[in-house]
């Protein structure tokens, strides 16, 4: 095995001398891990980037050639040392004016500005700049950072817009790690987006100063966006495809119903609702299109060129709210356009990797979102694979050949995505190829109708008319066709769970497989089938854990209760009767994906509820899983005649008026739970009984899940 490996990797060389930007972006790309999961080493790597600078300076004076790479060497200690640095200082609240700094326990008074358009939802919810704040003794202080803001909607919440300042009173709260076992955490996203904090404010407790703040440019292109809303939602009456075409042309996403974002992702075409890489290459491809009317043999002409393509995409990103992923795109068509018109920057890995340079050194926490990862490797795999997948089949016809290569470029990139995908969405389309079929050319064709539309309605309103139906119509179609395939059975793998290490066992595969692709050579193939090896003993391994599984998972679910025993692949799910699809799917999903559930037998806990097998045992509020013995109580104890009842767990659930030493009384438990269906002025109440009388609790409110394996 050892051989095989050794004989593979002998044989394959890289020229650095092509790809200088990617050899740049390794050392930037460990700085920034280092600085992420190792943060608090900050002078260190300042001693470090000291150290690399005097290195390199020395190395630039060595004639002999078998020295050179040192100089190599010293620049990568000081790229690794300098994004060390840059990921620390961008963190927030490494800044001494961050307003975290002043934050009390009671409510305080904010000023801040939106940051970001208001996205519509159960609350107004919007990124929001903090200018000033007040401390313990009401006087304002100048602070700054970013700040997760919440406001109930109403007329005027609903009207806020980029550059608004709003005074705010409430309490600002930390945000916490996900409560629940594998739950999405929504802390860390936000952490990547440089937000640590949030706030959830009434119509009463706001106001909106008359003042303006952010950048002009953005405020004027915010105010155009809204315009250009306005013409869609006047042409495009039905709901649904107003929603879909403001996403896919303006990337306004809150009209958006879940039922239609759940087709668009069960068919795998959901990112054409996300103004992403896609979008920004047909802006670039219109806009290229139409310079061919220019000569390009001027150096001048060639300027313009340069000038028109980067100003057409930048307003393009701006006038979709310039989101992290349209930002991205952008970035990386504005290299690719440079070099197209200079004719430099070596290859397209080397201009990947200038675009993701400059990303990461704008932002580094942009490594750290799905979107910057899923373009990236979206765009590597189609550039490597697409043209190998479209060379195993050969069509006379020029429409089918068309259709091949879409099929070709969706195939590429979900080689790239796939691993990545599965871990993050735990699902797989069977028809990403199909919907890609219908949504790529439709893409095509509504952004250049929607421009027309956009511009025949300034400037030509008679003729808006024909072009609104036009684009109502193929939005209309794209949605029933995205409709009809979601619909197709066994469409849709969900479920799928893989760990991270099976993730870089997957990548390891692909890109052995890429290799022996290009150089042709079996024992490339072999070493990749050792890599599914170790892949599917991984998977084999976990699935045998599973089996002999034991555990009781009492999840954070406010208002409501639910209880999860897992025994091996099988589980016995109890649950508050009034608990929607959706919450419980929130709540548990996740872990129970993670755990190889097979089976679910599912029961409420309505009063009087009886189950019996071999492994558990329910006549409410008694219960016995194995061997372990738990009481659940949602009103005052039953009677006990005689001695205490002994129990391992007791569950309070429900907002029960019961008083906790008359239950201590009757039931001898070594764990006391206090769930998240409690009110939190009961559980502070029962906890202090607890500590007052020696007893061990609980509470899933503030510590999030009761897990206990045995």
């Amino acid at each position: 095995m050892t051989q095989m490996i050794e004989s593979a990797t002998t044989k394959i060389y890289i020229n650095w001398h092509e790809y200088p930007f990617v050899r740049l972006l390794i050392p930037l790309l460990v700085g920034i891990l280092l600085a992420v999961y190792f943060p608090t080493h900050f002078h260190l790597f300042l001693l470090t980037a000291g150290i690399g600078l005097i290195g390199l300076v020395a190395s630039a004076f060595i004639k002999a050639m078998r020295y050179k790479w040192l100089f190599g060497l010293f620049l990568s200690i000081i790229l690794c040392s300098f994004s060390y640095l840059r990921t620390a200082q961008h963190h927030e609240l490494n800044a001494d004016d961050h307003f975290s700094q002043h934050l009390t326990t009671d409510q305080q008074t904010v000023v801040a500005w939106v940051a970001e358009m208001p996205e519509e939802k159960k609350w107004i919810q919007m990124k929001c700049m903090v200018e000033s704040i007040s401390d313990s003794t009401n006087r304002f202080q100048s602070a700054k950072g970013s700040l997760q803001i919440y406001l109930e909607k109403d007329s005027l919440s609903q009207k806020l817009v980029y550059g608004d300042v709003l005074q705010i009173d409430g309490r600002i709260l930390a945000l916490t790690a996900a409560k629940n076992p594998h739950a999405f955490d929504f802390a860390r996203y936000l952490h990547f987006k440089n937000i640590h904090h949030q706030a959830f404010v009434r119509a009463d407790a706001w106001k909106k100063l008359d003042l303006q703040s952010g950048n002009f440019l953005m405020r004027q292109v915010y105010v155009l966006r809204a315009k250009l809303l306005q013409i869609l939602q006047t042409h495009l009456t039905d709901e649904e495809t107003f929603a879909v075409g403001a996403a896919l042309t303006l990337g306004y996403r809150g009209a958006i119903s879940e039922a239609t974002r759940d087709a668009y992702a069960d068919t795998g075409a959901i990112h054409i609702l996300a103004v992403s890489g896609l979008h920004v290459g047909i802006i670039y491809f219109i806009i290229n299109w139409l310079l061919l009317l220019l000569p390009s043999n001027f150096y001048g002409v060639k300027l313009l060129k340069i000038v028109l393509v980067l100003a057409g995409i930048w307003l393009f990103a701006l006038l979709t709210g310039a989101s992290a992923s349209v930002v991205r795109a952008s970035l990386m068509f504005s290299v690719l356009s440079i070099g197209k018109y200079t004719k430099g920057l070596g290859n397209i890995y080397n201009t990947l990797a200038i675009a993701a340079f400059i990303a990461l050194m704008l932002d580094p926490y942009r490594l750290f979102t799905v979107g910057f990862q899923l373009s990236y490797l979206a765009v590597i795999g189609i550039v490597f694979f697409q043209p190998k997948i479209y060379q195993l089949l050969y069509f006379k016809s020029k429409p089918l050949d068309y259709l091949w290569q879409i099929t070709a470029v969706s195939l590429a990139a979900q080689i790239a995505v796939s691993p990545i995908s599965i871990y993050y969405f735990h699902q797989f389309p069977l028809y990403f190829w199909l919907s890609s079929l219908i949504v790529i050319p439709a893409a095509f064709v509504v952004i250049v109708l929607a421009i027309c539309l956009f511009l025949s309605s300034l400037f030509l309103p008679i003729v808006s008319q024909v072009g609104g139906e036009i684009l109502h119509f193929v939005l209309k179609s794209m949605n029933e066709a995205i409709l009809l395939i979601q619909h197709f059975p066994g469409g849709l793998i969900k479920g799928l769970w893989i760990e991270l290490h099976e993730v870089y066992l997957l990548y390891a595969v692909i890109v052995l497989i890429g290799i022996f692709i290009v150089k042709k050579h079996k024992k490339w193939f072999h070493v990749a089938l050792l890599g599914a090896l170790f892949f599917f003993c991984s998977l084999s391994i976990r699935k045998t854990i599973h089996y002999f599984q034991k555990s009781i998972v009492i999840y954070h679910q406010p208002k409501a209760s639910i209880i999860d025993f897992f025994d091996g692949w099988d589980l016995y799910a109890l649950q508050s009767d009034q608990i929607s699809a959706q919450q419980l799917d929130f709540s548990t999903q996740q872990h129970r994906w993670a755990s190889g559930v097979d089976h679910v037998q599912q029961l409420t806990l309505a009063p009087q509820q009886s189950y019996r097998s071999e492994r558990l045992f329910v006549q409410l509020p008694y219960l016995q899983f194995h061997d372990k013995r738990l009481v659940i109580l949602d009103q005052q104890p039953p009677q006990i005649e005689g001695e205490r009842l002994m129990v391992d767990y007791l569950l309070i659930r429900d907002n029960p008026r019961l008083q906790l030493e008359k239950v201590s009384a009757a039931i001898d438990a070594k764990y006391i739970i206090f769930d998240a269906s409690n009110s939190i002025y009961r559980i502070q109440k029962w906890m202090k009984t607890c500590e007052d009388l020696g007893l061990n609790c609980y509470d899933v409110q503030a510590s999030g899940a009761f897990v206990v394996r045995f």
